[in-house]
């Protein structure tokens, strides 16, 4: 039987798209192969919009990463299915839209090892796992041995299927740099940026006067 094709999928907030994610994309390339990566800006995170916390305007958000795809050296698409949702967005209601669409792949559900803590409080997650392959992407410090534990009890009482990238992701915290972006005149914050962000999302941000007023970092 023929392989099935690879589609990664990586969603987030994107809030403001950053070098990590950049790396994120292009090692995840260049270890998993697969036919594309589909990124997909969120809506309405219902988790962070519960918290209370403001979201830029998806038309920024997806402005900066058609930016950033643009030049990029592999195959990467955006889909804005979660940015059209009327109310919440929810990644089973997603995972049931690429299926539709790639009714013969295989989907790599691109994400940081948090997520394996925490996926079992999504809406239907049970389905949802039965539909993807995890794909996590251990950062920073992240504690292997754990990630390999949590990895082992959601395949067994889950019935998950997990692959932990061969790489690891920069911490780079998106709440830092908006923070960074507020207080732009402080010494040293202008290098800092241009070392977090990619060169035309760090222009677009000052083209449009991005995260000068947020209080939400």
């Amino acid at each position: 039987m023929a392989e099935r094709v690879k589609i990664g999928l990586y969603g987030g907030t994107f809030d403001p798209v950053h070098r990590g994610h950049v790396e994120l994309l292009q090692h995840t390339y260049e270890e998993l192969s697969p036919e594309k990566i589909i990124v997909i800006p969120a809506g309405h995170p219902y988790q962070k919009e519960r918290k209370g916390r403001e979201i830029t305007p998806g038309e920024h958000r997806l402005a900066m990463l058609r930016a950033v795809l643009s030049g990029a050296p592999y195959p990467g698409e955006i889909s804005t299915v979660e940015m059209e949702a009327n109310g919440p967005s929810y990644t089973a209601d997603t995972l049931d839209y690429f299926r539709e669409l790639y009714p013969e792949a295989e989907f790599y559900w691109l994400c940081g090892s948090d997520i394996l803590f925490s996926i079992t409080s999504w809406w239907r997650h049970r389905e949802v796992l039965a539909k993807m392959i995890l794909y996590v992407i251990p950062r920073g410090n992240d504690d292997l041995a754990q990630i390999r534990r949590q990895k082992a009890e959601l395949e067994e009482n889950e019935g998950a299927r997990v692959v932990i990238a061969g790489f690891r992701g920069p911490e780079i915290s998106s709440s830092g740099i908006r923070e960074l972006l507020r207080s732009g005149d402080a010494e040293g914050s202008e290098a800092e940026l241009r070392a977090l962000l990619p060169r035309p999302v760090l222009e677009y941000i000052r083209q449009n006067g991005l995260y000068r007023d947020r209080q939400d970092a």
